[in-house]
This record gives C-alpha cells, structure tokens and sequence, in this order.
C-alpha cells in the first residue's frame, strides 16, 4: 500500500498519510501542490473543510472610524465614486479580488470599517429624520 502511518494502524485506503497524535513539520506543507515555493507555511490545491478558523494576527482594528476627527466621507462622495468605479472607495474591485486574491485580516478589518461607516451614516439620518419630524409637529 501507499499508505504511510505514524503511530497508528488504524487508516483508511483513501488516505495517504495517517498520524494518530501531535505532529510537527519544520518546513512547508503542501497538498496537492508540486510548488511549495509559495512563502506560506501551509499551501493547499483546492479547498479547506473545517470547523473553525481563527485569526490571531493582522486582526480587525477600525474603532478609530468613532473618534471625532475621523474624516467620513459625505455620501454624495461615496455615490460619485461608486457611479465611476462600480465599488465602494478602499474596496478592491471584483477583477482585483480574482487576480490577487485576499488576506483574511485585511478584509475582516475593510469590512469592519464600511459596516461602522455605515452606522455613522444611519446615526447622521437619524438625527435629520428626529429633527424634520419635529419642525412637522410645530
């Protein structure tokens, strides 16, 4: 067989590699890859099924969007940008996405940025509804 087991006699024929306990690897890990020049520790042809992911580097840090002096930008900026570019400013077009792809910090702390913009802008109409509904009712 094909099979190589460390620590286990216990395998499946659909497996090629079985370890049963920690494993360590010094270097890179490829699957299904012949290249593993890539400079990641860990380069896989094809998907990832798992339970989890967890990010614990390059995390979200966009809180300074509620600081006072954050400059947002007046909608009719954002609407003129998006008219011209079919994005929203900061945000990668699709083209860009499929040709270089994403790191998944970057774009949790992008994403974090527009969804607080966004409550800015709903807070701001808000305010303008409260105040029309009130000059109504003088």
């Amino acid at each position: 067989s094909d099979f190589v087991g460390i620590g286990t006699s216990n395998y499946s024929s659909a497996f090629k590699f079985g370890v049963n306990g920690n494993s360590y690897f010094t270097d890179f890990v490829g699957i299904g890859m012949t290249n593993l020049n890539t400079g990641y520790k860990l380069a896989v042809d094809g998907g990832i099924l798992c339970e989890e992911v967890k990010v614990i580097a390059n995390v979200p840090s966009s809180d300074y969007v509620f600081e006072k002096d954050y400059n947002l930008r007046p909608l009719a900026e954002v609407e003129a940008y998006v008219a011209e570019n079919k994005h929203l400013p900061e945000v990668p077009s699709a083209k860009e996405f499929k040709e270089k792809g994403y790191k998944v910090g970057d774009m949790d702390d992008l994403l974090l940025r527009k969804i607080e913009e966004l409550t800015l802008y709903i807070i701001e109409q808000q305010k303008q509804i409260d105040e029309l509904q009130q000059q109504l009712q003088k």
